[in-house]
């Protein structure tokens, strides 16, 4: 609930809206679009539209006497669900359905959908009713088949190649995607540039972003950090500082710390096997290796370097080897080549 919250609250903004129709809807419901006439209309009260809760309803109205309006109906996934297209087409139905009423001259306004898809998998269910049924009818009839298709943007997936830096729907999905806290914080530095440029801007755009980008976006990559009292994105970038940049940091270090000794590790072994191979041949020199593949600890190969320089014979080396690293094999075994 509290994702389709988020959703719904800050697409209710019309900079958000128009920046999301204009980069990711089709073109030529953008082309043309006129700003100043956008409109948010009310969800009917009806059983088709539930509590109204998961969907968005604006008007988008077009330059010149020829271009007609067109109602866009925003309809919130975050799964993969079959169900979507038979709720689209029941809605953009019961939307169609109430313009009944009107003059019998006046034509309806067309009605299109849109699916904001936010889930961590491409999207694989049908994107028009008419996928929903038998295909394997004769043509003449699948054709009469009611079609009503939609657009799906998964968020996670669509290029952003060349996308304008100052579109705010642009800056949220680059931000869901992001995969480094750096471009992270860049992203919410660049929304927060954003805001602050547009005139038409108000808190409560502000207050809503903040708020989709914890639900959505850090609820995931930043668990644990009380983002509570971050009711801004200026706000949420300092809170994220705070809390991930720390952690980003021990991370690092622990990074390189094992970086380090898995280099040392390798080294190691690369020595045990040159000087076991000049002192007793490739193949106990091979043996040896096999044994010691699953070993990562720089104590333990330091004390087998020392046994194969000062062991004086093959068998006392593989005698002297830990019996756990021998898989059960005597050192008659490994020197018969017996190695698992």
């Amino acid at each position: 609930m509290r994702f389709v919250q988020a959703y719904r609250r800050l697409f209710s903004h019309a900079e958000v809206f128009t920046d999301f129709v204009r980069e990711f809807a089709e073109i030529y419901w953008s082309d043309g679009m006129d700003e100043s006439s956008v409109s948010l209309l009310k969800i009917p009260e009806s059983s088709t539209f539930g509590d109204g809760s998961d969907t968005l309803l604006w008007r988008l109205a077009k330059d010149g006497a020829k271009n007609r309006p067109i109602r866009l109906l925003l309809q919130f996934r975050d799964d993969d669900d079959y169900a979507t297209a038979i709720i689209v087409a029941a809605r953009v139905s019961k939307l169609l359905d109430l313009q009944t009423g009107r003059d019998s001259t006046q034509q309806m306004e067309a009605v299109m959908a849109v699916v904001p898809y936010s889930g961590p998998t491409r999207w694989t269910a049908a994107t028009d009713l008419r996928q929903l049924i038998d295909q394997e009818l004769p043509w003449a009839l699948y054709k009469m088949q009611p079609s009503v298709p939609f657009r799906v943007v998964e968020e996670r997936f669509v290029p952003m190649l060349d996308r304008p830096d100052d579109n705010l729907a642009v800056g949220l999905f680059r931000a869901q995607r992001r995969q480094s806290v750096e471009g992270l914080l860049e992203d919410l530095d660049s929304l927060s540039r954003t805001i602050r440029r547009r005139k038409s801007a108000c808190p409560e755009l502000n207050h809503a972003l903040a708020n989709w980008l914890k639900v959505v976006v850090l609820a995931r990559r930043a668990p644990g950090i009380d983002l509570s009292g971050a009711d801004s994105i200026e706000a949420l970038s300092d809170a994220v500082r705070d809390g991930l940049v720390p952690r980003l940091e021990a991370a690092r270090a622990q990074a390189m710390k094992r970086s380090l000794r898995d280099s040392q590790v390798r080294g190691m072994k690369r020595a045990i096997g040159i000087v076991s191979r000049r002192r007793f041949g490739d193949r106990v020199g091979a043996t040896l290796a096999s044994l010691l593949s699953d070993v990562n600890s720089v104590e333990a190969l330091r004390g087998i370097a020392g046994l194969v320089s000062s062991s004086p014979s093959a068998k006392e080396l593989l005698d002297s080897v830990p019996k756990a690293w021998r898989s059960g094999l005597t050192p008659d075994d490994l020197l018969d080549g017996k190695v698992h």
